[in-house]
């Protein structure tokens, strides 16, 4: 057995961090985890103190059990498959000062559910197991061979996808859960269907949107086609089945991919701001805005499409511009099913039917392809599928090239340590874009980002709190730290 590992101390405000450690580590032939030093230090003393415990089996079962908690699994069957005497090893940690004491609690209508968490830290260490190099593959649905093919031989940038992870964090936790689901997908191929409904769950859908971007096979990357408006289309798609033209209204504007356009409108025209609601991912309440559209898109499907929160403001906004739709999913909610349940079901009646002759794979309500002409051919099979054309498939394909990192590195001599340095990490440029728009958009936006600046920095000096600030200049956290 070899044991690789490289400490890393991560800085909110400095997007720099791979050195040549990391990016050689990142590159060896093994299984990788992202961990606490605290947690690395533990296992260590533990082997020190019994050197019978320094195998393979013993690394990995400590490994993947924080992988498991960092990921929010829970089970107890679970985690007993991992390591059968888990609990005894949560209370070492606990008691090692490395999780913290509570497990949560468990409420369904605030979406808080027993999970351990870890302490808050910016001290981890990169860990690699190079003898373990076997993916383990899990298939357990008939699949095509150009999908089977796609789930067993894609790989991933994993350099690049990490460094975009980094740049974008919300938080040390929410990188370090991302990049472990990174390392997971290097190691673990599955897909299964889902145990109530007919939705596929796979490999692809356990990344992040921004690592998804650098999947690759034989050196063609992926591109998404995904539904736009996809819960409202597919509810309004059910419910024309059963009831022809129900609302002529909801018909037209979710046709047009307008929905959360006009939840939006409509909740500036009754006074309402905003609500608080629980974000899983980030394991905390936040606020959402209703002059956000990605922030109303997650109260309509928290609170619409995945469930009736009849005391929420996106659900007066929704029931006032679109009573009669409501009155008819409020009868089909009394069946069996849910509605979440029933619109998924719909939603794979048409994404694991579409099959092209090329790479693919689907993620719920997109399918990613490797071929682009094959463009045209999905949207006539999704249209001969629904039965209509009232729906929109978004795949600006050029865009999805923009928003891949491409790297310049070059490697410098930092005392006493090779530091990757990444000189002009930028988007790949739009190949529509002529050279000297390109030029004249990047000296706007850098004049836009000085301006910020100088903005933060006069509030600052007028003694106004971080929160001041950001609303103040309606800006991100992200924007306030960036340049204060």
């Amino acid at each position: 057995m070899k044991i690789i590992q490289c400490n890393i101390e991560f800085n909110l405000f400095e997007p720099d961090f791979l050195s040549q450690d990391v990016v050689n580590l990142l590159k060896t032939s093994g299984r990788i985890y992202l961990i606490p030093q605290s947690l690395y230090s533990f296992i260590k003393q533990k082997i020190d103190n019994d050197i019978t415990l320094n195998t393979t089996k013993y690394w990995m079962s400590c490994l993947d059990l924080y992988t498991s908690i960092i990921q929010g699994i829970n089970s107890s069957k679970y985690l007993q498959s991992i390591q059968w005497d888990y609990k005894i090893t949560i209370d070492e940690w606990r008691n090692n000062d490395i999780l913290n004491d509570s497990r949560g609690r468990y409420d369904v209508i605030k979406g808080d559910t027993f999970t351990y968490t870890f302490k808050e830290t910016n001290k981890y260490c990169f860990v690699a197991i190079v003898d373990d190099v076997n993916i383990k593959n899990s298939i357990d649905v008939e699949l095509d061979d150009y999908y089977r093919e796609t789930l067993l031989k894609a790989s991933i940038d994993v350099d690049k996808a990490i460094y975009d992870e980094y740049i974008n964090k919300k938080s040390i936790t929410n990188f370090v859960e991302r990049c472990s689901r990174i390392f997971t997908f290097m190691n673990n191929r599955y897909i299964r269907k889902g145990k109530k409904v007919n939705r596929w769950y796979n490999s692809f859908s356990q990344l992040s949107k921004i690592s998804r971007k650098y999947i690759h096979l034989n050196g063609k990357y992926f591109y998404e086609m995904d539904l736009s408006n996809a819960q409202p289309t597919l509810l309004m798609n059910f419910l024309m089945e059963r009831y022809g033209d129900f609302d002529k209204d909801y018909i037209d504007i979710t046709s047009k991919g307008e929905f959360y356009e006009v939840i939006m409108n409509k909740a500036n025209e009754m006074g309402i701001e905003g609500e608080k609601t629980f974000q899983r991912e980030e394991k905390r309440y936040t606020y959402k805005r209703f002059d956000n559209r990605e922030d109303v898109k997650k109260l309509c499907y928290q609170n619409i499409f995945f469930s009736q929160n009849v005391n929420s403001q996106v659900f007066k906004v929704f029931t006032t511009l679109f009573p009669n739709t409501w009155r008819l999913m409020n009868f089909e909610l009394m069946s069996d099913i849910s509605l979440a349940e029933l619109l998924q079901n719909v939603e794979a009646s048409i994404f694991l039917n579409i099959k092209p002759k090329t790479n693919y794979f689907t993620i719920h309500d997109a399918i990613f392809i490797s071929d682009k002409s094959k463009k045209k051919w999905i949207e006539n099979k999704v249209k001969k599928l629904l039965g209509n054309d009232l729906f929109t498939l978004r795949s600006d394909f050029d865009k999805q090239d923009e928003l891949r990192v491409d790297f310049d590195i070059k490697v410098d001599k930092v005392e006493d340590m090779n530091v990757f340095l990444i000189n002009d990490v930028h988007r790949k440029p739009h190949k529509k874009h002529k050279q000297h728009k390109q030029h004249k958009q990047h000296k706007q936006h850098k004049q836009h980002s000085n301006s910020t600046k100088d903005k933060i920095k006069d509030l600052i000096e007028k003694g106004l709190s971080q929160k001041e600030i950001i609303d103040e200049l309606n800006i991100s956290r992200k924007t306030y730290y960036k340049w204060r």
